[in-house]
This record gives C-alpha cells, sequence and structure tokens, in this order.
C-alpha cells in the first residue's frame, strides 16, 4: 500500500473541466515534481489535495486512511483536521506584515494548540534554524528579501509536521539570484521522513531532487515516471514543452 495516494481527481469551473481524472501514488519520504505549461492545472492540483478547493471527484489516502472522498464528504471539523496533514507553500509569501518571522511561524501553532504553549517557541526557532534564518527570528517581512521571506513560509509549514509538504512554484516570485537559497533549502528538506510534492518550472531542479516526475497537460496526466524517463522520453508533447522551456530560458 503506498503511502499517499490520490485516485480519479476531477474539478470543474464552471464549464472548464481543468482536471480530468489525475491520480498518482507517493511511498513514504518520495519527491514528486509536477511540471507542465501554464494553465495545465498544477496549481488546481496542489489546491484539491490541500482541500482549498473542493474536488468534485476522487479519494485520498494518507497511509492507508481515506481523508477525502467526493462521494462521502466528512464534516468540516474533520476536514480542517485532516488539512492539517498536508501542508502548502504558495508562490507569493503570505505572510502577516505585522508580525516577525518568529511571530509568523508561530502562529497556526498557538491558536491551533499544536503544542503545549511552553514548546511553540522552541519548535519555531528549530525550524527556522532548519532554513537557516535563526538569526532573523526577530526581524519583520518588510526587512527580510525576498528569498528569506520563502524561507520564512517553508518554516512555518514544516512547523506544523504535516505528512505531505507541497510546493506551489516557490521561487515564481523570486529573481535568479534569491531563487538558488530557496531551492537549496528545499534540498535539504528530502528525506525518508519527508514526502513532498512540488509544482515548479525549474526543470534542472526537478530532475535533481524528484524520484518522480509528473507532466501535466491540459488537466491530465500526459506522462509519469522517474525524472530520467520523463525528461529522456520521446513523447512529443514533452519535447515540445521542453523546447519551449529552453528557449525561454535563453
Amino acid at each position: 500500500m503506498a503511502f499517499f495516494e490520490v485516485q480519479d481527481i476531477r474539478k470543474k469551473f464552471d464549464n472548464d473541466e481543468v482536471l480530468k481524472g489525475v491520480g498518482f501514488t507517493l511511498e513514504k519520504g518520495e519527491v514528486l515534481a509536477i511540471i507542465g505549461s501554464s494553465g495545465g492545472g498544477k496549481t488546481t492540483l496542489l489546491r484539491c489535495i490541500n482541500f482549498l478547493e473542493t474536488p468534485d471527484t476522487g479519494r485520498i489516502l494518507i497511509g492507508g486512511d481515506e481523508i477525502f472522498n467526493a462521494d462521502a464528504p466528512g464534516n468540516e471539523e474533520k476536514q480542517k483536521e485532516n488539512r492539517l496533514r498536508i501542508g502548502l507553500v504558495f508562490q507569493q509569501f503570505n505572510l502577516f506584515p505585522q508580525y516577525t518571522a518568529l511571530e509568523n511561524i508561530e502562529l497556526a501553532p498557538r491558536l491551533l494548540k499544536k503544542y503545549p504553549e511552553a514548546e511553540i517557541q522552541s519548535r519555531t526557532l528549530a525550524v527556522l534554524e532548519r532554513v537557516g534564518l535563526a538569526e532573523k527570528a526577530n526581524l519583520y517581512p518588510y526587512q527580510l528579501s525576498g528569498g528569506q521571506q520563502q524561507r520564512v513560509a517553508i518554516a512555518r509549514a514544516l512547523v506544523m509536521e504535516p505528512d505531505i509538504l507541497c510546493f506551489d512554484e516557490p521561487t515564481s516570485a523570486l529573481d535568479p539570484e534569491l531563487t538558488g537559497e530557496v531551492l537549496k533549502v528545499i534540498r535539504s528538506l528530502k528525506s525518508a521522513e519527508s514526502t513532498m510534492i512540488i509544482v515548479t518550472h525549474e526543470m534542472e531542479f526537478a530532475q535533481g531532487i524528484a524520484d518522480k516526475v509528473i507532466f501535466l497537460d491540459h488537466g491530465s496526466i500526459a506522462l509519469e515516471g522517474t525524472a530520467k524517463e520523463v525528461f529522456s522520453s520521446r513523447n512529443d508533447r514533452i519535447r515540445a514543452f521542453l523546447g519551449n522551456y529552453s528557449r525561454d530560458a535563453e
């Protein structure tokens, strides 16, 4: 049995079917990279997995536990509980400007009573250390670079200890100089205990970190396999995509 299972996820907005039966499995500790053209459904898929959007069909399971079934939706309280099992780092950092880096990270565990009050600050400082920002704990977002703000956002997700950690194009709002520092942190998170899903337009990064790669095209999985299998595929659609990507990067 796979650690994480996504089955037949479909999502329609009005008459636009954005996801057309997407499914995949991950073992614990695996990293999945999702690539594809803009508008292909990548962000919508992450939002469905994280319950920011409700799929029209499908099931989601973690460790064999069904956390979502479109045919038998649970109550709102249970859905909130299940949402905490899947962390999401957004394209934009979404930090609260009135709070320091430390306070931004402490906020969710404090409101949700994730840990005893006496443990919250020590756990927060530990994740700040993990992303290389312990010395920035008392600075406000405006005092941090874009890369540092994204690292705070990653720490904010980490402190909740999710079963699955998702990244939605985490470097898209950063200039090239700052992109590297964020990708370095994400690489450092890869471990046997850390299961991650990364939507990215950084093809070299995807090749280097992913155990599995999905090429999502117009709401369907056009190709799935190891990084080597996908990036060396002779599939016409992905060759065209990678060719366009290479030209865009020049």
